[in-house]
């Protein structure tokens, strides 16, 4: 790695620490987000959230799936409220997550 490489490399992670704890802030300002979920006593109670079976959905084998935060956001909301949650495919087996959903800036 030549020098000015290894300084932008550098540079960006010491960028990245240093703007990370305000991310949420910011963007919620922005309004890129909101996951404001309100407050529920549902103890006892159970749900089942079904999710895509579709690992690949065009010929071009581009993977797809259920989006991560369209599973995470609504499991926890549910597991906050007291609720037990199950999580099901259409077709069963493992739930296909879309790659992208588990990359910067989505997680």
């Amino acid at each position: 790695m030549h020098g000015s490489n290894r300084y932008i490399l550098i540079l960006l992670l010491v960028f990245g620490f240093a703007t990370y704890p305000f991310l949420q802030k910011v963007s919620g300002e922005l309004r890129l987000y909101r996951y404001t979920i309100p407050v529920f006593d549902l103890k006892g109670r159970r749900t089942l959230v079904i999710c895509t079976s579709y690992l690949c959905l065009d010929p071009t084998d581009r993977t797809t799936g259920t989006f991560g935060s369209e599973c995470t956001v609504a499991f926890y909301a549910f597991l906050n409220a007291g609720m037990e949650v199950y999580m099901a495919s259409i077709k069963g087996g493992d739930i296909p997550i879309q790659p992208i959903s588990w990359s910067w800036p989505f997680v």
